[in-house]
């Protein structure tokens, strides 16, 4: 029986350059031949210290990525009970959105996540996905940047309504001799916070899982 080949000794790569090995830096024969270990030696130095600086650009990015999550996480609440103080069946609907969502484990659902977490108009748009399951549904269907670009129109198709509604507004304003409106009651401030309260367990949670999280919260503090 033939002896078995030895196994492939696998090689370090650090930013794409591979660990140097000794028997590639060798003298030419007018220099006596053998190993240079002057010039291996200064090539694994070099390689050594670019491991360290991508390892800190490594932990740098990990860190500002953290930080960014973190702000976009507070926006949003603060973006949240700011539209759910005027529309009283928000958690509804943003339960009926985020159910959906969390039903499926595809990258079309992560992205819009990622999308609604992000935007500006984030809980409107959770408001009207869940009053529209059927849209929502369609969406779901289509791939990543198509389903994000359809947030788009609805944020379009939003703010359209919008405009017709204060242009109505302003062209036929109404006269009514009836007292004003009784203020409404406004929810306690605490019963509104919906935020995971350990921000490392927010870092670690995907924009699906953390939405999902959030809105856990609100229901159980109601």
């Amino acid at each position: 029986a033939g002896k078995a080949k030895p196994e492939k000794e696998e090689v370090a790569v650090v930013g794409g350059k591979p660990k140097p090995r000794q028997e590639d830096f060798q003298l030419k024969e007018e220099d006596g031949g053998g190993s240079d270990i002057a010039a291996f030696t200064e090539a694994l130095a070099d390689w050594k210290v670019d491991q360290r600086l991508d390892e800190r650009d490594a932990k740098a990015t990990e860190s500002q990525a953290q930080t960014e999550k973190q702000s976009q996480n507070q926006v949003f609440l603060e973006r949240e009970a700011a539209f759910a103080e005027a529309h009283d069946d928000y958690e509804d609907m943003a339960d009926a959105a985020l159910g959906t969502l969390g039903q499926l484990k595809s990258p079309t659902a992560a992205q819009l996540s990622g999308a609604l977490a992000a935007s500006e108009q984030g809980p409107e748009l959770l408001y009207y996905l869940g009053q529209h399951p059927d849209e929502l549904q369609r969406i779901t269907k289509l791939k990543p940047q198509a389903a994000v670009m359809s947030l788009g129109g609805i944020v379009a198709k939003l703010a359209r309504t919008e405009e017709k509604g204060k242009e109505v507004e302003t062209q036929t304003p109404l006269v009514s001799g009836a007292p004003p409106p009784a203020t409404p009651i406004k929810k306690p401030a605490g019963g509104r916070k919906a935020s995971p309260s350990d921000p490392a367990t927010a870092d670690g949670m995907s924009d699906e899982d953390w939405l999902k999280a959030r809105n856990a919260q609100v229901r159980s503090r109601a």
